[in-house]
């Protein structure tokens, strides 16, 4: 597997491909923290979707949170008592040709829980439950920011649901409970390779 190619703190970017968000590193075994958009009040319903605007958006390397030193950038635009219980993270990555891969893995990790889209569609939760969810929606469980940062959910994300160009890594992250004393974030993408033959 290759990191795909995404936004990255290292300025400046090096253009891997004509995308206008690539900008890390494809070679194997390589990492850069992504870089990502966010926002913590409540986003227009297609936040998530490719053609949504975050332009205007702060912008930060991940690990994105508050409330705990390890963390690469502090959200917090808020007193203690009034943090949000959802705050939402979007970042670009770049497919040049979704034919000659298999897929994507998507790797993510939240304190406290998390869902994970790519294109706009959902391809993984963490301590959340099933059906829909909202602005007010609180995880399943409240884990320590070492405790979540162990407990790494992967997702298969196919060739079919990528685009060649731009596609968009998105995840909102809801807390227990208001005062929780930890948020983070924290989301990788990888690309995997088809096996020889071209056979999945």
């Amino acid at each position: 597997m290759r990191a795909v190619d995404a936004e990255a703190t290292a300025p400046p970017p090096a253009r891997l491909t004509s995308a206008p968000s690539a900008s890390t590193s494809d070679r194997p075994g390589r990492r850069r923290h992504l870089v990502y958009r966010y926002e913590e009040s409540a986003p227009d319903e297609a936040w998530a979707s490719p053609g949504y605007d975050d332009s205007a958006l702060p912008r930060g390397a991940s690990p994105l949170g508050r409330g705990d030193d390890r963390i690469a950038t502090d959200i917090q635009t808020a007193p203690h008592k009034t943090w949000p219980i959802t705050s939402y993270f979007r970042t670009h990555f770049t497919v040049a040709d979704p034919s000659a891969v298999s897929g994507v893995n998507v790797d993510f990790v939240a304190d406290d829980g998390a869902i994970a889209y790519v294109n706009g569609a959902e391809v993984g939760r963490q301590r959340l439950g099933t059906g829909g969810v909202s602005y007010e929606t609180r995880a399943d469980a409240a884990p320590t920011y070492d405790a979540a940062q162990a407990d790494r959910t992967t997702v298969f994300v196919p060739a079919e649901r990528l685009v060649a160009g731009d596609n968009v890594l998105a995840v909102e992250t809801h807390v227990n409970y208001r005062k929780a004393k930890s948020v983070s974030m924290q989301a990788r993408v990888e690309r995997v390779e088809r096996k020889p033959g071209g056979s999945d």
